[in-house]
């Protein structure tokens, strides 16, 4: 069971640190097209 559960966490923790890079990503990206749209 322990084995098991480990196995659990661990995709639990892939897919938040997966989250995390999305919402980073997505944050540079807004911020980089506000940049461009000041610049235009």
């Amino acid at each position: 069971v322990k084995y098991v559960n480990k196995k659990n966490q661990r995709r639990l923790w892939d897919t938040q640190k997966n989250i995390e890079a999305v919402e980073k990503w997505a944050l540079k990206k807004e911020e980089l097209e506000k940049k461009i749209r000041k610049n235009k």
